[in-house]
Protein backbone atom coordinates (compact mmCIF):
# COMPACT_ATOMS: atom_id res chain seq x y z
CA UNK A 1 0.00 0.00 0.00
CA UNK A 2 2.18 2.88 1.26
CA UNK A 3 5.27 0.73 1.29
CA UNK A 4 7.12 2.38 -1.61
CA UNK A 5 6.62 5.82 -0.12
CA UNK A 6 7.66 4.66 3.33
CA UNK A 7 10.84 3.13 1.98
CA UNK A 8 11.70 6.46 0.41
CA UNK A 9 10.99 8.08 3.75
CA UNK A 10 13.28 5.77 5.70
CA UNK A 11 16.06 6.39 3.24
CA UNK A 12 15.44 10.12 3.64
CA UNK A 13 16.35 12.43 0.80
CA UNK A 14 19.97 11.49 -0.07
CA UNK A 15 19.11 7.84 -0.69
CA UNK A 16 16.23 8.53 -3.05
CA UNK A 17 18.37 7.39 -5.95
CA UNK A 18 20.14 4.49 -4.27
CA UNK A 19 17.88 1.61 -5.30
CA UNK A 20 14.56 1.82 -7.06
CA UNK A 21 11.43 -0.22 -6.63
CA UNK A 22 12.20 -2.78 -9.29
CA UNK A 23 13.93 -6.08 -8.61
CA UNK A 24 16.54 -7.68 -10.86
CA UNK A 25 14.43 -10.45 -12.34
CA UNK A 26 12.60 -13.14 -10.43
CA UNK A 27 14.39 -13.23 -7.08
CA UNK A 28 13.45 -16.06 -4.74
CA UNK A 29 11.48 -15.02 -1.67
CA UNK A 30 14.20 -15.97 0.82
CA UNK A 31 16.81 -13.99 -1.10
CA UNK A 32 14.43 -11.06 -1.49
CA UNK A 33 13.84 -10.99 2.25
CA UNK A 34 17.58 -10.97 2.96
CA UNK A 35 18.10 -8.16 0.47
CA UNK A 36 15.25 -6.19 2.00
CA UNK A 37 16.68 -6.58 5.49
CA UNK A 38 20.07 -5.41 4.26
CA UNK A 39 18.59 -2.34 2.57
CA UNK A 40 16.55 -1.48 5.66
CA UNK A 41 19.56 -1.75 7.94
CA UNK A 42 21.81 0.24 5.60
CA UNK A 43 19.17 2.96 5.15
CA UNK A 44 18.55 3.16 8.88
CA UNK A 45 22.28 3.36 9.64
CA UNK A 46 22.79 6.08 7.03
CA UNK A 47 19.96 8.23 8.31
CA UNK A 48 21.34 7.91 11.85
CA UNK A 49 24.72 9.04 10.55
CA UNK A 50 23.18 11.86 8.52
CA UNK A 51 21.39 13.33 11.52
CA UNK A 52 24.04 12.28 14.02
CA UNK A 53 21.29 10.51 15.93
CA UNK A 54 17.55 9.89 15.56
CA UNK A 55 15.68 11.36 12.60
CA UNK A 56 13.87 14.55 13.68
CA UNK A 57 10.11 14.09 14.10
CA UNK A 58 8.21 15.13 11.01
CA UNK A 59 11.03 14.36 8.56
CA UNK A 60 9.50 11.22 7.07
CA UNK A 61 6.12 12.93 6.72
CA UNK A 62 7.60 15.87 4.80
CA UNK A 63 9.59 13.59 2.49
CA UNK A 64 6.66 11.20 2.03
CA UNK A 65 4.22 13.99 1.12
CA UNK A 66 6.77 15.51 -1.26
CA UNK A 67 7.14 12.24 -3.13
CA UNK A 68 3.40 11.45 -3.23
CA UNK A 69 2.53 14.91 -4.55
CA UNK A 70 5.31 14.62 -7.13
CA UNK A 71 4.08 11.17 -8.19
CA UNK A 72 0.66 12.73 -8.77
CA UNK A 73 2.40 15.00 -11.29
CA UNK A 74 4.23 12.16 -13.03
CA UNK A 75 7.32 11.55 -10.91
CA UNK A 76 6.40 7.87 -10.75
CA UNK A 77 7.18 7.68 -14.47
CA UNK A 78 10.55 9.30 -13.78
CA UNK A 79 11.32 6.69 -11.13
CA UNK A 80 10.41 3.94 -13.56
CA UNK A 81 12.68 5.32 -16.25
CA UNK A 82 15.55 5.90 -13.84
CA UNK A 83 15.04 2.34 -12.62
CA UNK A 84 16.18 1.16 -16.03
CA UNK A 85 19.66 2.40 -15.10
CA UNK A 86 20.22 -0.77 -13.06
CA UNK A 87 17.55 -3.12 -14.39
CA UNK A 88 17.95 -4.42 -17.92
CA UNK A 89 14.57 -6.16 -17.75
CA UNK A 90 12.87 -2.86 -17.03
CA UNK A 91 14.91 -1.12 -19.72
CA UNK A 92 13.77 -3.71 -22.23
CA UNK A 93 10.14 -3.27 -21.14
CA UNK A 94 10.44 0.47 -21.78
CA UNK A 95 12.22 -0.08 -25.08
CA UNK A 96 15.43 1.68 -24.06
CA UNK A 97 18.49 1.34 -26.25
CA UNK A 98 21.89 0.64 -24.71
CA UNK A 99 22.77 4.29 -25.25
CA UNK A 100 19.66 5.41 -23.40
CA UNK A 101 20.44 3.05 -20.52
CA UNK A 102 23.95 4.51 -20.30
CA UNK A 103 22.45 8.01 -20.31
CA UNK A 104 20.07 7.05 -17.51
CA UNK A 105 22.96 5.66 -15.46
CA UNK A 106 24.85 8.92 -15.98
CA UNK A 107 21.83 10.95 -14.85
CA UNK A 108 21.31 8.65 -11.86
CA UNK A 109 24.94 8.97 -10.77
CA UNK A 110 24.89 12.74 -11.24
CA UNK A 111 21.71 13.08 -9.23
CA UNK A 112 22.93 10.77 -6.48
CA UNK A 113 26.00 12.96 -6.08
CA UNK A 114 23.90 16.15 -6.04
CA UNK A 115 21.60 14.71 -3.40
CA UNK A 116 24.49 13.62 -1.23
CA UNK A 117 25.86 17.14 -1.46
CA UNK A 118 22.47 18.60 -0.47
CA UNK A 119 21.86 16.09 2.30
CA UNK A 120 23.59 18.03 5.11
CA UNK A 121 21.60 21.16 4.23
CA UNK A 122 18.31 19.29 4.29
CA UNK A 123 19.30 17.49 7.50
CA UNK A 124 19.96 20.84 9.15
CA UNK A 125 16.61 22.19 7.97
CA UNK A 126 14.77 19.12 9.26
CA UNK A 127 16.44 19.58 12.65
CA UNK A 128 15.24 23.17 12.73
CA UNK A 129 11.58 22.30 12.14
CA UNK A 130 11.05 22.07 15.90
CA UNK A 131 12.32 25.63 16.32
CA UNK A 132 10.53 27.34 13.46
CA UNK A 133 11.66 26.02 10.04
CA UNK A 134 8.52 25.79 7.91
CA UNK A 135 7.85 22.15 6.83
CA UNK A 136 5.83 23.35 3.83
CA UNK A 137 8.81 25.35 2.56
CA UNK A 138 11.04 22.29 2.83
CA UNK A 139 8.42 20.20 1.07
CA UNK A 140 8.16 22.74 -1.76
CA UNK A 141 11.94 22.69 -2.20
CA UNK A 142 12.03 18.88 -2.35
CA UNK A 143 9.24 18.87 -4.92
CA UNK A 144 11.20 21.42 -6.95
CA UNK A 145 14.27 19.16 -6.84
CA UNK A 146 12.18 16.18 -7.93
CA UNK A 147 10.78 18.16 -10.86
CA UNK A 148 14.31 19.01 -11.96
CA UNK A 149 15.04 15.28 -12.00
CA UNK A 150 12.00 14.68 -14.19
CA UNK A 151 13.13 17.41 -16.57
CA UNK A 152 16.51 15.68 -17.02
CA UNK A 153 15.05 12.22 -17.52
CA UNK A 154 12.42 13.33 -20.02
CA UNK A 155 15.14 14.66 -22.32
CA UNK A 156 16.39 11.09 -22.76
CA UNK A 157 13.11 9.19 -23.26
CA UNK A 158 10.84 9.30 -26.28
CA UNK A 159 7.10 10.06 -25.95
CA UNK A 160 6.38 6.37 -26.54
CA UNK A 161 8.77 5.34 -23.76
CA UNK A 162 7.22 7.88 -21.37
CA UNK A 163 3.82 6.35 -22.14
CA UNK A 164 5.20 2.89 -21.45
CA UNK A 165 6.62 4.08 -18.13
CA UNK A 166 3.18 5.42 -17.28
CA UNK A 167 1.75 1.97 -17.97
CA UNK A 168 4.36 0.28 -15.76
CA UNK A 169 3.47 2.68 -12.93
CA UNK A 170 -0.23 1.89 -13.37
CA UNK A 171 0.53 -1.84 -13.25
CA UNK A 172 2.80 -1.40 -10.25
CA UNK A 173 0.15 0.53 -8.32
CA UNK A 174 -2.37 -2.23 -8.94
CA UNK A 175 -4.69 -0.33 -11.24
CA UNK A 176 -7.69 1.78 -10.29
CA UNK A 177 -8.10 0.14 -6.86
CA UNK A 178 -4.80 1.56 -5.62
CA UNK A 179 -5.14 4.07 -2.75
CA UNK A 180 -2.40 6.00 -4.56
CA UNK A 181 -4.10 6.12 -7.97
CA UNK A 182 -3.83 9.48 -9.71
CA UNK A 183 -4.82 10.95 -13.05
CA UNK A 184 -1.35 10.58 -14.55
CA UNK A 185 -1.21 6.83 -13.88
CA UNK A 186 -4.86 6.38 -14.88
CA UNK A 187 -4.05 7.96 -18.24
CA UNK A 188 -2.42 4.64 -19.18
CA UNK A 189 -6.00 3.64 -20.11
CA UNK A 190 -6.07 6.24 -22.93
CA UNK A 191 -8.61 8.61 -21.43
CA UNK A 192 -10.40 11.26 -23.43
CA UNK A 193 -10.17 14.88 -22.28
CA UNK A 194 -13.73 14.65 -20.95
CA UNK A 195 -12.89 11.48 -19.02
CA UNK A 196 -9.79 13.14 -17.56
CA UNK A 197 -11.89 16.06 -16.34
CA UNK A 198 -14.49 13.82 -14.69
CA UNK A 199 -11.85 11.48 -13.25
CA UNK A 200 -10.02 14.40 -11.68
CA UNK A 201 -13.26 15.57 -10.09
CA UNK A 202 -13.74 12.17 -8.47
CA UNK A 203 -10.10 12.04 -7.36
CA UNK A 204 -10.41 15.51 -5.86
CA UNK A 205 -13.53 14.44 -3.96
CA UNK A 206 -11.65 11.51 -2.41
CA UNK A 207 -8.41 13.40 -1.82
CA UNK A 208 -9.13 14.41 1.79
CA UNK A 209 -9.75 10.82 2.90
CA UNK A 210 -6.75 9.44 1.03
CA UNK A 211 -4.40 12.14 2.31
CA UNK A 212 -5.56 11.47 5.86
CA UNK A 213 -4.72 7.79 5.40
CA UNK A 214 -1.33 8.71 3.97
CA UNK A 215 -0.68 10.98 6.96
CA UNK A 216 -1.56 8.16 9.34
CA UNK A 217 0.79 5.82 7.51
CA UNK A 218 3.66 8.30 7.66
CA UNK A 219 3.06 8.95 11.35
CA UNK A 220 3.13 5.22 11.96
CA UNK A 221 6.40 5.04 10.07
CA UNK A 222 7.81 7.90 12.15
CA UNK A 223 6.79 6.03 15.25
CA UNK A 224 8.69 2.96 14.02
CA UNK A 225 11.81 5.02 13.40
CA UNK A 226 11.65 6.58 16.86
CA UNK A 227 11.32 3.12 18.39
CA UNK A 228 14.56 2.02 16.77
CA UNK A 229 13.54 0.80 13.31
CA UNK A 230 14.97 -2.68 12.66
CA UNK A 231 16.21 -2.78 16.27
CA UNK A 232 12.84 -2.19 17.94
CA UNK A 233 11.61 -4.69 20.49
CA UNK A 234 9.44 -7.61 19.45
CA UNK A 235 6.59 -6.21 21.55
CA UNK A 236 6.74 -2.83 19.78
CA UNK A 237 6.99 -4.55 16.41
CA UNK A 238 3.85 -6.59 17.01
CA UNK A 239 1.88 -3.54 18.14
CA UNK A 240 2.95 -1.53 15.10
CA UNK A 241 2.16 -4.37 12.72
CA UNK A 242 -1.33 -4.64 14.19
CA UNK A 243 -1.85 -0.91 13.64
CA UNK A 244 -0.40 -1.18 10.13
CA UNK A 245 -2.71 -4.03 9.14
CA UNK A 246 -5.74 -2.09 10.33
CA UNK A 247 -4.59 0.99 8.40
CA UNK A 248 -3.87 -1.06 5.30
CA UNK A 249 -7.39 -2.50 5.41
CA UNK A 250 -8.90 0.98 5.55
CA UNK A 251 -6.65 2.20 2.72
CA UNK A 252 -7.52 -0.74 0.49
CA UNK A 253 -11.22 -0.15 1.17
CA UNK A 254 -10.79 3.50 0.19
CA UNK A 255 -8.96 2.39 -2.95
CA UNK A 256 -11.76 0.00 -3.87
CA UNK A 257 -14.32 2.78 -3.42
CA UNK A 258 -12.52 5.28 -5.66
CA UNK A 259 -11.72 2.51 -8.14
CA UNK A 260 -15.40 1.67 -8.55
CA UNK A 261 -16.21 5.35 -9.08
CA UNK A 262 -13.49 5.74 -11.71
CA UNK A 263 -14.58 2.61 -13.59
CA UNK A 264 -18.04 4.13 -14.02
CA UNK A 265 -16.41 6.63 -16.40
CA UNK A 266 -14.73 4.07 -18.64
CA UNK A 267 -15.74 2.33 -21.83
CA UNK A 268 -15.91 -1.46 -22.11
CA UNK A 269 -12.62 -1.37 -24.04
CA UNK A 270 -10.87 0.62 -21.31
CA UNK A 271 -12.20 -1.69 -18.60
CA UNK A 272 -10.87 -4.64 -20.53
CA UNK A 273 -7.51 -2.91 -20.94
CA UNK A 274 -7.18 -2.53 -17.18
CA UNK A 275 -7.83 -6.25 -16.73
CA UNK A 276 -5.24 -7.13 -19.37
CA UNK A 277 -2.60 -4.82 -17.90
CA UNK A 278 -3.03 -6.24 -14.39
CA UNK A 279 -3.06 -9.81 -15.66
CA UNK A 280 0.24 -9.18 -17.43
CA UNK A 281 2.24 -7.27 -14.82
CA UNK A 282 5.99 -7.47 -15.64
CA UNK A 283 8.16 -9.87 -13.67
CA UNK A 284 10.19 -7.10 -12.05
CA UNK A 285 7.17 -5.58 -10.27
CA UNK A 286 6.58 -6.60 -6.64
CA UNK A 287 3.40 -8.55 -5.87
CA UNK A 288 0.25 -6.72 -4.95
CA UNK A 289 -1.31 -7.15 -1.50
CA UNK A 290 -3.42 -10.32 -1.26
CA UNK A 291 -6.65 -8.37 -0.94
CA UNK A 292 -5.92 -6.43 -4.14
CA UNK A 293 -5.49 -9.81 -5.83
CA UNK A 294 -8.90 -10.91 -4.54
CA UNK A 295 -7.44 -13.34 -2.01
CA UNK A 296 -8.33 -13.75 1.66
CA UNK A 297 -5.63 -13.06 4.21
CA UNK A 298 -4.57 -16.10 6.24
CA UNK A 299 -3.94 -15.75 9.94
CA UNK A 300 -0.92 -13.46 10.32
CA UNK A 301 2.06 -14.17 12.55
CA UNK A 302 4.76 -11.47 12.60
CA UNK A 303 8.27 -12.54 11.62
CA UNK A 304 11.47 -11.31 13.16
CA UNK A 305 12.63 -9.94 9.82
CA UNK A 306 9.67 -7.61 9.31
CA UNK A 307 9.45 -4.29 11.09
CA UNK A 308 8.23 -1.70 8.58
CA UNK A 309 4.63 -0.50 9.05
CA UNK A 310 2.40 -1.51 6.17
CA UNK A 311 4.69 -4.32 5.08
CA UNK A 312 1.99 -6.98 5.37
CA UNK A 313 2.34 -10.71 5.78
CA UNK A 314 5.09 -12.89 4.38
CA UNK A 315 2.53 -14.38 1.99
CA UNK A 316 1.82 -10.90 0.67
CA UNK A 317 5.40 -10.69 -0.49
CA UNK A 318 5.11 -13.70 -2.75
CA UNK A 319 4.19 -12.88 -6.33
CA UNK A 320 3.13 -14.87 -9.31
CA UNK A 321 6.10 -16.85 -10.56
CA UNK A 322 8.39 -14.77 -8.41
CA UNK A 323 6.94 -11.50 -9.58
CA UNK A 324 7.63 -8.67 -7.44
CA UNK A 325 4.63 -2.87 -4.92
CA UNK A 326 5.30 0.03 -6.72
CA UNK A 327 5.82 3.39 -4.85
CA UNK A 328 6.16 2.07 -4.56
CA UNK A 329 10.37 2.89 -3.93
CA UNK A 330 11.39 -0.74 -3.19
CA UNK A 331 9.90 -2.45 -1.56
CA UNK A 332 11.53 0.61 -2.46
CA UNK A 333 13.32 2.14 -4.02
Amino acid sequence: MLRPILLIAIAVFPLLFGEFVFSQGAVQEAERRVQRQRREREAFDRQQALFNGPVPPGTASVVGRSVVYSINRGFGNTMAMLGAANNRELGAELGFSEEQERSMRAVRDELRWQMLMKAPQYADRFKKMASGEDPQTIQADIEKDLQEITDKVEKIATPEQKKKAQTVVFQGMGGLNSPLINLDAMSALDLTEEQKKKAQEKLDASEKERLELLAEGLKLFEKAVQLGGPSMSEEDRKKLEEEARALEGRALAAGQKIGDQLRSLLTAEQLEKEKILLANRPRFLPPLPRRMRGETDPEYRPGADSWRPGQGTPDENRGRSGRRPFPRADEEP
